[in-house]
């Protein structure tokens, strides 16, 4: 091709020659062709149109070349062949009509008058030629981008397991009543302790009650609750030899003073609540310890929310 542009007078000639056929080759569908050229290549329309102009003149000479060999094109000429030239079309504009450039494209032998007859066909050939041409300019441009690649996927973040679902289990008293509650729960724990003869009454041994819920920062008992003390009455009314003492404690969050009454009047109200629940006054103590004796470390979320508990230690049995 480097060598056709150098033949045909450069690329200004080419640009220039191109622009004056090109109306004759595509008629009205010019604008059409090179608006799909543009779109196709990834051009923007000049350019779309400056290549349609290089490649008219080009591909013409290619096919009259093709046409003067008799379709044996090995760059020689015939001897017979005379002359030719082809002048564009004249264009019209300021000042009247003005003659098209000529052009000359070397011998033509006794294939031109089929040319001439073909010039339909040079139209398809030539908008085959683009076709061709436009394929190698995508190709060069998908060669040049990098190629995608699937990224690895994300090693899953490890997400500490959550804790299973407490078992519930059967626990009849001696008064028939029987009991659906967690195997190792308040309840379980306290009867085992309370039937147990091997086990004596301590000051040390306490039991922490699991499903019993206050307002934040309040002392009183949501309704959620309910289910636990009335089991933790139903032992008491069944075992009626058997004291017990409500302890209450906070975390260390806050006023010391402030821990110890909120301590208390949870103590308290967890007390009254089994008193309601038909639990004899007489046979139940409370008392509030603050921040005393953690069972966790204040440091963490979880560990202060282990502080903050009602816990029962049996002192009679």
């Amino acid at each position: 091709m480097a060598t056709a542009v150098s033949a045909l007078g450069g690329v200004p000639q080419l640009l220039k020659l191109g622009t004056a056929l090109l109306p004759s080759i595509f008629g009205t569908r010019q604008n059409a062709v090179t608006d799909w050229l543009s779109s196709a290549a990834g051009l923007n329309r000049n350019a779309a149109g400056s290549l349609l102009s290089i490649g008219a003149p080009f591909v013409l000479n290619w096919i009259l070349k093709y046409l003067r060999t008799g379709g044996n094109y090995n760059g020689s000429r015939s001897r017979q062949s005379p002359r030719r030239s082809v002048v564009v079309p004249p264009r019209s504009g300021a000042g009247g009509a003005h003659p098209g450039p000529r052009f000359d494209f070397g011998d033509v032998g006794r294939a031109a008058p089929a040319a001439r007859a073909g010039s339909s066909l040079w139209k398809w050939i030539l908008l085959l030629i683009a076709i061709l041409l436009l394929f190698w300019l995508w190709k060069g441009r998908r060669t040049e981008q990098p190629v995608a690649t699937t990224p690895e996927p994300a090693a899953p973040a490890e997400v500490a397991p959550a804790a299973p679902a407490p078992v519930f289990v059967i626990r009849g008293l001696p008064n028939g009543v029987k009991l659906n509650v967690p195997e190792n729960g308040i309840e379980s724990q306290l009867i085992a302790f309370i039937e147990d003869p091997n086990r004596p009454v301590d000051k040390t041994t306490w039991f922490s009650f699991d499903r019993l819920e206050f307002e934040t920062a309040s002392a009183v008992l949501m309704p959620s609750s309910q289910e636990q003390l009335k089991n933790i009455a139903d032992i008491m009314s069944a075992y009626p030899q058997v004291e017990a003492k409500i302890g209450g404690y906070t975390d260390s969050v806050g006023d010391d003073a402030d821990n110890m009454k909120l301590s208390q009047d949870r103590a308290t109200n967890t007390m009254n609540a089994l008193v309601q629940l038909g639990v004899p006054p007489a046979r139940m103590a409370a008392e509030g310890y603050g921040e005393q004796f953690p069972v966790a470390s204040n440091d963490t979320e979880e560990g202060r929310q282990r502080n903050r508990r009602i816990d029962l230690r049996v002192v009679k049995k």
